[in-house]
């Protein structure tokens, strides 16, 4: 629901976004997710979130690749959203 929101809002907020910018959370997201990939860790649970985590940022990335630097930076704030539930 949240990603919707964001989604439906100015686009102005979502337009102005660098590529520097975009290129700093890829990069973040992508090393946070490593990490905790590599935990192992054996509660079911926490491998969903991660792997939620995982497909969403996929999905920015993907966006991104297809010149949607608004949607992409609205997948990555989620994802960022994700990491943050997880590492608390």
């Amino acid at each position: 629901n949240r990603f919707l929101i964001r989604a439906a809002g100015p686009a102005v907020q979502r337009n102005d976004i660098s590529a520097t910018d975009l290129q700093a959370e890829v990069t973040f997201i992508g090393e946070m997710l490593h990490v905790l990939e590599f935990e192992q860790n054996s509660d079911p649970a926490r491998r969903e979130e991660i792997r939620l985590c995982r497909i969403t940022y996929e999905k920015g990335e993907r966006a991104l690749k297809n010149g949607q630097p608004g949607i992409a930076h609205e997948y990555f704030l989620l994802a960022k959203d994700l990491l943050t539930e997880l590492t608390l």
